[in-house]
């Protein structure tokens, strides 16, 4: 076996080593990918679930403001205090129930703020390693480049080296040392 051909077969090994390679920092990418998108459409769905509250919210208030109106409506048109005042008292207890009610939507929505911010984080984390894994693919996919353009070469590469027996020289003193 010549020395181009042994020179060729590195060529090959590195050019099959690189696109092994490559292809499993492909695959780390397209997972990174994969569950940075999961992670997202988790962040999503709380999102989601923070507008339904906000929506109730609103729809209770409208509620209670409508059971104030109609309490001093009725007082109006009866003429009677008494209705007015179970209006009024009854209004104050609606106020007093909405006031707790929104205090648990606020400890809640600081949890949701929270789970979402460190979905959020995971997100950006997955894509770092995604960008990450396409960086060391590329460089392996250029190793293995590196190789083809050995195997390409090979003919002019073996030229550079001088043939004859021993492993590289005249058998004398080295010219690198004296």
């Amino acid at each position: 076996m010549g020395a181009p051909a042994i020179i060729a077969g590195i060529g090959t090994a590195f050019s099959v080593f690189g696109a092994i390679k490559a292809n499993k920092e492909a695959k780390k990418q397209r997972a990174a990918m994969n569950r940075q998108t999961q992670v997202l459409q988790e962040a999503e769905k709380v999102k989601q679930r923070q507008g339904f509250m906000d929506m109730l919210n609103e729809k209770r208030k409208a509620q209670r403001e409508a059971r104030i109106m109609r309490a001093k409506i009725g007082a109006q048109t009866s003429g009677g205090a008494g209705i007015a005042e179970s209006g009024q008292l009854g209004s104050i207890g609606s106020l007093s129930s909405q006031f707790a009610m929104r205090m648990g939507g606020i400890e809640t929505r600081g949890a949701q703020n929270a789970q979402i911010s460190g979905l959020n984080q995971q997100a950006a984390n997955y894509e770092t390693s995604a960008n990450a894994a396409a960086s060391r693919a590329a460089g392996w996919q250029s190793f293995g480049n590196m190789g083809m353009s050995i195997v390409s070469g090979a003919g002019d590469i073996a030229s550079i080296f001088p043939s004859g027996g021993g492993g590289g020289g005249s058998g004398g003193p080295s010219k690198m040392g004296g």
